[in-house]
């Protein structure tokens, strides 16, 4: 732990805060592989978790090839402990009448449940030497004084530290705290998800995916995981499931007892728990993500990945970034905005014109299936298409 001080006020009892040099707010994917990449930098970091893990976490449940590289950046062999991390090495997608498009990975790709995938970041996380962890604890509040920022718990517990990183997901405290960023329905997608037993017709090593006309620009995806569980869901651009009042929850349902295509998989399969529902803050669109004394990483940064949906892979780069102008900022004795602001152009070179093609694909389809029909009918070893895939997908 850091070092403790004390404060009082006449007549007022006195307070202890207990003071860090890095607070990582959010022990997700982001959260814990930032506190990876800070190993050998001598730093005390508190982890702060609303959660006890291991903890359910709303997802597709797909691990990327970014995610196992990332993980292999920290060590070779990062992922051998993990045993609930399952291969996929092929994915089909399915137009709206049925054409299939059949591709075989060229790079790494698992599922894994998000209960075994974080707990596993979590548990080797731990083993920084200057971390200590505040688990089930929700931050009630985040303010920044006099160059520190001062956390205040829902226990009563307050901490302190010159640089905070918000790693809290899609309704971030620090980014609420320290941004003016609003929810726009047209850079955000709405998702579900259910796991079943007894899936059919899909293959254990194949990620699937379907185009269904009523609910684009979006995707139904089957993906398999560990033990013969799959997990079942689709997700949409938010400005269409208002504008056209769909009840996710409800449509996932029917998609499964009712699509033609879709019901075939599902005939002899058991559901397992409830439908979930969950946002995603699309990277589709340039936001604060820095500032003075504070980083914002994943799905608080709004880095989702505007085509796929895909956001692990894309906190745990984030977090590697971060690392980056974290180190430089204490060797430097500078948190100000400008330093940081370091971060927020790397995210840009990084990201930033794979998204605007992502996002500009997501429009062109939005309303206009027959285009994906006719990209599916075309010759897959066309130079040309070759090229759409890697650039969307």
């Amino acid at each position: 732990m850091g070092s403790i001080f004390v404060f009082s006020m006449p007549n007022q009892e006195s307070t202890s805060i207990s003071e860090f040099d890095i607070i990582v707010v959010g022990a997700g994917p982001g959260g814990s592989t930032f506190v990876h990449c800070m190993a050998g930098s001598g730093l005390t970091i508190a982890l702060i978790d609303k959660a006890t893990f291991p903890r359910e976490k709303v997802c597709g449940d797909a691990i990327p090839g970014t995610a196992v590289r990332v993980g292999k950046s920290i060590q070779p062999d990062f992922w051998k402990g993990l045993d609930a991390l399952h291969p996929v090495r092929r994915a089909r997608g399915v137009s709206p009448s049925g054409i299939v498009m059949d591709l075989e990975y060229v790079t790494e790709g698992y599922t894994c449940s998000r209960l075994d995938f974080d707990d596993y970041l979590v548990q080797t996380a731990k083993t920084y030497p200057g971390l200590t962890t505040y688990f089930g604890r929700k931050t009630k509040d985040v303010v920044r004084s006099e160059g520190m920022h001062l956390v205040t718990l829902d226990n009563g517990e307050q901490l302190s530290a010159r640089l905070i990183i918000g790693a809290d997901g899609a309704h971030s405290t620090v980014a609420r705290k320290y941004t003016d960023t609003k929810l726009d329905r047209n850079h955000h997608c709405a998702a579900v998800r259910a796991y079943y037993r007894g899936v059919e017709g899909i293959g254990h090593d194949r990620l699937t995916v379907y185009f269904l006309k009523d609910y684009m620009p979006g995707y139904f995806w089957i993906f398999p995981l560990e033990d013969g569980l799959f997990n079942a869901g689709f997700g949409m651009l938010s400005r269409q499931v208002s504008e056209n009042r769909i009840d996710l929850r409800n449509s996932l349902d029917q998609i499964i007892q009712e699509d033609p295509q879709v019901k075939q998989h599902f005939e002899n399969a058991v559901q397992e728990g409830r439908n979930e529902g969950f946002g995603l803050p699309l990277g589709s669109r340039n936001v604060p993500r820095s500032g003075d004394g504070f980083m914002l990483l994943g799905d608080a940064a709004g880095l989702v990945d505007p085509v796929t949906g895909e956001g692990i892979g894309n906190a745990m780069i984030s977090a590697e970034l971060a690392a980056i102008s974290a180190r430089e900022a204490f060797a430097t004795n500078s948190m100000d905005g400008k330093l940081l602001a370091a971060y927020d152009r790397a995210i840009i070179k990084k990201f930033g014109s794979n998204f605007r093609i992502k996002y500009w694909a997501q429009l062109l389809l939005a309303d206009r299936p027959w285009l994906i029909e006719g990209l599916l009918r075309f010759k897959w070893s066309s130079n040309l298409i070759q090229w759409v895939i890697k650039k969307v997908v």
